[in-house]
Formats: structure tokens, C-alpha cells, sequence
């Protein structure tokens, strides 16, 4: 299986979310001082890079990210493709994205090309709160995205997080789909274990199988 590793490298001053703790690698022990070792010590925010969003984001009684199901981080996955002339993803996008039933899937928008500009953009795709609430409606388990946030940049209702994260869907967010065809796929996105945080970093990979791999694949 082709293994494509979706994932944001976290270094030292990476372009994070605004009012987000910036990200700092801090050497407090390395060879270049005379050190037997290396020893490093970890500034980040929880939603640094590629991230899972956990109910607690925006519902005061929402579990934080040991609650989400293991199940819904890892199964068959579609990739699908949305217009780059698009920046409000609704309902009209989605139906097209969902012309058949799947539990896990992942928007590839113009998004992916943004990254190499090295600023964040405040002109990205994102769900709009009718959007959220039609793929609520349909059984998806995880949603994920090419940007930092699935919202639109400057808005205070979150109502595309609070129409999904209610429903149960779990949000991954800060992909890099830049290398990647839609299709089918298995995925496994998983967070750091974090007890009672709203939000964790996560290494994401979409692996290349079959179709009798993807249909033996338990995905209840």
C-alpha cells in the first residue's frame, strides 16, 4: 500500500491560526552545546498544524479529545474534490462530494495551495453553517479540511463547528492535500491523547488499497 502522509511538519514559526500560541522548539539540552544528548522541549497550542477538534472547542459540556471514538479516526476515507473557485462550501458542493454514503471524508480545496505562501490568508474555503448542517444530517463521522480552521475566518458563532461537532462528527483540520487525488482511500488520523483538551495535534496518512481491503474494512 502507497502510504501519503497528509500531515503539517511542526517547526519553529510556522504560520498558526491568529490567537494561537505561536509554535517554539526549545533545545534545553544538544550536542552543539556540549551536551550527551538531545533534549527538547515543546511550545505549541492544541490546534498547531494538523489537529483533531474535539465537542469541547465550543460546547462547554463537550468532551475533550479522549472522548472521540478511535473508530471514527480510522477507516475507508474518500477525497473529494472541491472547485477552486469556490470559498463558500454549501450544500450544492457537499450533495456532489456525497453522491454516495461515507463515514469519513476529506474536502480538497483551493486550500492546499496556500500553505506555501507562508502568511496565514484570511480568504480561504470554508463550511458554511447550511453546509455543516445538511453533512450533519447524513452520517458522516469525521470531516476534514486543508486549512487551519473548516470556518470562516472572523466569524464569533462557529456555527459550522457547533452544527457538527453536536451531530458527533469529528473535525480534522490543517491538511496538506496538495499531493493527493480524489478517491478512495484508508485513513488513520490520530491526536495526542490529551485528557480534558479541546484540541490536539495529529499525524494524518491516507493509504492506497484495494477495493476488497476497503469492503473488508469493519466501519460500523
Amino acid at each position: 500500500m502507497r502510504i501519503i502522509d497528509i500531515s503539517l511538519p511542526l517547526r519553529e514559526g510556522m504560520t498558526v491560526y491568529p490567537g494561537d500560541g505561536p509554535v517554539r522548539l526549545e533545545q534545553l539540552k544538544s550536542f552543539s552545546k556540549g551536551d550527551p544528548y538531545m533534549l527538547t522541549y515543546l511550545h505549541l497550542g492544541a490546534h498547531a498544524g494538523t489537529h483533531i477538534d474535539a465537542p469541547l472547542h465550543f460546547i462547554q459540556e463537550g468532551g475533550g479529545v479522549e472522548s472521540i471514538p478511535l473508530k471514527h479516526l480510522m477507516g475507508p476515507c474518500r477525497v473529494a474534490g472541491i472547485s477552486s473557485e469556490v470559498i463558500e462550501v454549501g450544500p450544492d458542493c457537499l450533495r456532489e462530494a456525497l453522491d454516495d454514503p461515507c463515514r469519513r471524508l476529506i474536502l480538497r480545496t483551493r486550500n492546499s495551495s496556500l500553505y506555501k505562501l507562508g502568511r496565514f490568508q484570511e480568504r480561504y474555503a470554508h463550511i458554511t453553517e447550511e453546509g455543516a448542517t445538511w453533512l450533519a444530517s447524513k452520517g458522516v463521522r469525521l470531516l476534514g479540511m486543508d486549512y487551519y480552521s473548516i470556518e470562516r475566518y472572523g466569524t464569533e458563532e462557529a456555527g459550522a463547528h457547533l452544527a457538527l461537532l453536536r451531530a458527533g462528527v469529528c473535525l480534522l483540520e490543517g491538511l496538506d492535500l496538495s499531493g493527493v487525488d480524489d478517491g478512495e482511500y484508508l485513513l488513520i488520523a490520530l491526536p495526542l491523547r490529551l485528557e480534558r483538551v479541546e484540541g490536539a495535534p495529529a499525524r494524518a496518512l491516507l493509504m492506497q488499497a484495494d477495493a476488497e481491503i476497503l469492503k473488508q474494512w469493519d466501519d460500523g
